[in-house]
């Protein structure tokens, strides 16, 4: 019985290892949960593990019940279920049970993680969600971890897609992190998508967890783009956990003076796969989509991505809107000292203040292009 899994999950010094030891040793949770301490002590649980059984454990597991039942939306999958997914099952630390929050079935849904820092460039930003995007056209659900930054934008590009997106949290259900993402999570709901956590449902956001999280990303997924992440960022965990459990890793890669690239890059020397398009991606998982989604892609989407992006609005000087008017296309300085005759020096002033005023920004270290709302 489901109250029986959760009691376990509940007491004390009990993680997912230890709670799945016991129901194979009794054969179930009910079974576990009603045999005496020495059959407790047989099955290997030490004095600690015995003692925390006279907890409030069973409360804790009848109020999670209650969270369940008072929504159709709220779903516990434990891990004998046959909504549990598989991919996520035979990887070596699977969760002993989930807390869901959207729809269930979408979790065996072919996925690719996207991950990436939390403080990314434009850049970044507009190619983790135009590759969402493109890729839940083509049919494959995006799961990512509800942070700031790169988790966001993936998400939001999933959302302009058919397809649901997934997001996996560090926190508990009823512990949205960061709050600022909360009505982001409504929508991903709302889209048929699914928020997910292994964590007791009032967990607040403790930093040991979100790695943790990043193994259920990994887990879930055929495979996991890292769209920009620094040498030491949390994203590497994930990519490293997605290929001990022989899933296939994506790399973007970028300008070598972006700090942002050089896990990327790392990654890329590694052996992960380097990524120039969405059909990068989709060449290599497209046989795990259904036929209906898996034909190829029209020529247009084999192209590199062109970001979706909301321009700002046009300068009133003279000079400077004869160059952003230019700047639909990335351009160096020498491009644009060309097709406007400017001189040089007039030219390079009128950039420097277009980009001080957030009027164009820098695609890599020498191309500019029209800035972003």
């Amino acid at each position: 019985m489901l109250i029986d899994w959760l009691t376990l999950y509940y007491t004390k010094h009990i993680g997912a290892k230890r709670l799945m030891q016991l129901v194979a040793h009794f054969d179930s949770a009910t079974l576990a949960v009603n045999a005496s301490n020495s059959d407790w002590r047989k099955a290997g649980m030490t004095d600690q593990v015995i003692a925390a059984r006279a907890d409030s454990s069973r409360k804790k597991a009848e109020s999670a019940l209650l969270w369940m039942e008072s929504d159709p939306l709220n779903h516990i999958i434990v891990v004998t279920d046959e909504r549990y997914p598989e991919l996520l099952r035979i990887c070596d630390d699977p969760p002993a049970l989930l807390f869901v929050r959207g729809n269930p079935d979408i979790l065996s849904n072919p996925q690719l993680g996207i991950v990436g820092t939390r403080h990314p460039t434009k850049e970044g930003e507009q190619n983790a969600y135009h590759f969402a995007k493109q890729l839940g056209e083509y049919g494959l659900t995006i799961t990512s971890g509800l942070a700031m930054g790169i988790d966001q934008f993936a998400h939001d590009g999933t959302l302009a897609s058919p397809s649901p997106t997934i997001a996996v949290l560090g926190t508990g259900l009823n512990e949205i992190y960061p709050k600022h993402n909360r009505p982001l999570a409504e929508k991903i709901v709302a889209h048929n998508g699914a928020l997910v956590s292994e964590f007791p449902l009032h967990t607040p956001p403790i930093p040991n967890n979100f790695p943790k999280r990043n193994r259920i990303i990994a887990g879930l997924s055929l495979g996991v783009l890292v769209v920009e992440a620094a040498d030491q960022s949390g994203s590497l965990i994930t990519a490293r956990l997605a290929n001990e459990s022989s899933r296939e890793v994506f790399a973007i890669p970028s300008s070598i003076h972006n700090p942002h690239s050089k896990g990327c890059h790392r990654l890329i020397r590694e052996g992960a796969k380097l990524v120039e398009s969405t059909f990068d991606i989709f060449s290599e998982l497209k046989h795990w989509l259904p036929k209906t989604n898996a034909s190829e892609p029209q020529p247009t989407a084999l192209t590199p991505l062109q970001p979706v992006r909301k321009i700002v609005p046009a300068p009133t000087d003279p000079i400077e809107r004869q160059i952003f008017e230019l700047l639909t296309e990335p351009l160096t300085i020498d491009d644009i000292v060309v097709r406007t005759q400017l001189d040089t020096h007039i030219a390079t002033q009128a950039i420097m203040m277009m980009e001080l005023e957030g009027t164009i920004m820098r695609q890599d270290s020498q191309h500019f292009i029209q800035g972003t709302v």
